[in-house]
C-alpha cells in the first residue's frame, strides 16, 4: 500500500501496524479480525507525551481508513472516507471508554465482545481482551523505556455514531457462530508478561492447558502444571493455601475473580502473583472451565514495602514538625492532614480526611483556597500564600506554600499545603 502521508512518523506508524497485525494473523485471526484488534489497542500506542514533534489523532485515522480501504474491504469507496473515520473516532473513544469504566470482572470480555460482534462465544472474547490488555501492558512498559518520539494531539472531535461499515457494501451480518480462540494464539503471548491458562472447576482446580511462556516467568515446563493435577495448588505458599481454596468459592458465584498470592518459582523463591481468572459456561448457563492469567507482581510488591517503609519515615517527618500539612485533591477534598494541622482546625485528622474545603471554611475562603489548589495542580507550578482564616472564632494570618505533589498511584496529580501560622509575627510588626 502506499502511503499518502510519507512522514517518517506514519511510514513508523505503518510498520509498527503490520508488525502487530501479522503476529495477530499468524495466530489465526481473519484480516478483519486483525484490523479491528490491532485498532483497539491503538489508544495505548507508546507515545512520548512529553516530545516536541507532534502528530495528530486525524491523521492516524485516515491512515487507518486507507488500510481498511486498501487491504481489508475494496468496497469502502474515498466517498465513504468521512462516514468511515467517523466510524473510527468512536470506536477510539469507545475502547478507552471501556477500559476507564468497565469493572475489572467484566473488562476481558466486554473487550472482546466490542472488537469482534460477529461471535457469540464468551471464550473466543475473553482471548480477544486479553491481547489488547496485553498490548497495552506492553506498550506502557515500552513507554517508559523507548516510546515513539512523537506527541499525539487528539484533534478530535467525539463522532455521532451512525455508520456502519458493514451497511456501505450493503452486506447483511453473516450469522453469529461460536468459534474458538485462534489456536495460534500462543505466539501472539509467549512474550506477554502475563501467563494464561484454563483449569478445572472446583476441587484441585487442575490446570488444563497454560501459556509456554511459563518457562520464561516461573521457570516451569507447562506440562508440568497439566501433568500434575496437584502442581498448581502445592506450589501456593503455605501461608496462602487455605485462603486462596476459600476465596474460589467466590468465582461460581460472580464468575469472575481476581486474588493475589505467593507461588513458588522453579529456582526455590516465591513471586508474589496477580491472579484473574473467569468461568466460562455453554449456552445453557453450566459452568464448563476457567480462563484466567496470573502476572508477577513482585517488584510491584516490593515497592508498595518500600513506600510503606518511606511512610513511615515522612510521617514521622511532618508529625514532628509545628507546621501545619495537608494534602488536597483537584477537587479541595481533604486527602492528609497531620496532626498538627488537624488540631488547629479543632479536631483529629481522621475528623476532616474524605471532607471539602467548603465543608470546614467559609465559602468565600473556600472557592479561594480552591483556585490556588487547581491552579498549582493545573500548571505544576508551586505558589505562596498569605491569607487570613477564621478559625476557632478569631481570624488568623498564614503563609502557606502550595506546591504540586504526584500521588502514589502515579496517576494523577494533587497538592500540598505547607502552612505556617504568621499572626503573632505580624502583630509584633
Amino acid at each position: 500500500m502506499m502511503l499518502e502521508d510519507s512522514s517518517e512518523v506514519t511510514t513508523s506508524l505503518y510498520k509498527f501496524y503490520k508488525d502487530h497485525v501479522e503476529q495477530l494473523r499468524d495466530a489465526g485471526y481473519s484480516p478483519k479480525e486483525a484490523f479491528w484488534l490491532d485498532f483497539a489497542c491503538l489508544p495505548f500506542l507508546p507515545w512520548d507525551e512529553h516530545a516536541e514533534n507532534e502528530i495528530r489523532l486525524s491523521q492516524v485515522l485516515r491512515l487507518y481508513f486507507r488500510i481498511y480501504s486498501s487491504s481489508i474491504d475494496s468496497n469502502i469507496k474515498p466517498e465513504d472516507k468521512p462516514a468511515f473515520i467517523d466510524l473510527l473516532k468512536d470506536r477510539y473513544d469507545m475502547v478507552r471508554n471501556i477500559i476507564s469504566t468497565v469493572a475489572s470482572s467484566q473488562l476481558q470480555l466486554e473487550l472482546g465482545r466490542f472488537i469482534l460482534p460477529d461471535h457469540n462465544d464468551d471464550e473466543m472474547w475473553v482471548h480477544a481482551g486479553l491481547v489488547v490488555l496485553n498490548t497495552k501492558f506492553e506498550w506502557e512498559e515500552q513507554r517508559r523505556q523507548n516510546p515513539i518520539p512523537y506527541r499525539l494531539v487528539n484533534d478530535c472531535e467525539p463522532a455521532d455514531m451512525t455508520f456502519s461499515f458493514e451497511g456501505i457494501a450493503g452486506r447483511k451480518r453473516a450469522e453469529k457462530q461460536p468459534r474458538k480462540p485462534p489456536e495460534g494464539l500462543e505466539h501472539v503471548l509467549a512474550k506477554s508478561l502475563v501467563t494464561i491458562y484454563t483449569s478445572k472447576i472446583g476441587g484441585n482446580w487442575a490446570a488444563t492447558s497454560i501459556s509456554e511462556n511459563v518457562r520464561d516467568r516461573f521457570g516451569y515446563e507447562p506440562h508440568e502444571f497439566t501433568q500434575d493435577p496437584d502442581f498448581w495448588l502445592t506450589h501456593i505458599h503455605p501461608d496462602d493455601r487455605q485462603r486462596i481454596l476459600a476465596e474460589l468459592s467466590r468465582l461460581l458465584e460472580n464468575n469472575f475473580h481476581t486474588q493475589e498470592y505467593r507461588f513458588l518459582h522453579k529456582d526455590g523463591s516465591y513471586r508474589w502473583v496477580l491472579d484473574e481468572v473467569r468461568l466460562i459456561s455453554d449456552k445453557k448457563n453450566s459452568p464448563l472451565k476457567c480462563v484466567g492469567y496470573i502476572t508477577d507482581i513482585t517488584a510491584h510488591k516490593l515497592t508498595e514495602q518500600k513506600i510503606r517503609e518511606s511512610e513511615e519515615k515522612y510521617r514521622t517527618l511532618v508529625e514532628s514538625t509545628s507546621e501545619s500539612i495537608v494534602t488536597f485533591d483537584e477537587n479541595g477534598v481533604f486527602l492528609f492532614l497531620n496532626t498538627i494541622a488537624a488540631a488547629v482546625l479543632g479536631g483529629k485528622p481522621q475528623d476532616y480526611i474524605g471532607k471539602t474545603m467548603w465543608d470546614v471554611f467559609p465559602k468565600e475562603i473556600a472557592d479561594w483556597q480552591a483556585a490556588v489548589v487547581r491552579k498549582v495542580i493545573n500548571t505544576g507550578q508551586k505558589m505562596s500564600t498569605i491569607s487570613t482564616t477564621p478559625l476557632k472564632g478569631e481570624l488568623r494570618q498564614y503563609h502557606a506554600i502550595v506546591e504540586p505533589l504526584q500521588d502514589r498511584s502515579k496517576n494523577k496529580t494533587i497538592a500540598m499545603v505547607v502552612a505556617r501560622d504568621i499572626h503573632t509575627a505580624k502583630q509584633a510588626s
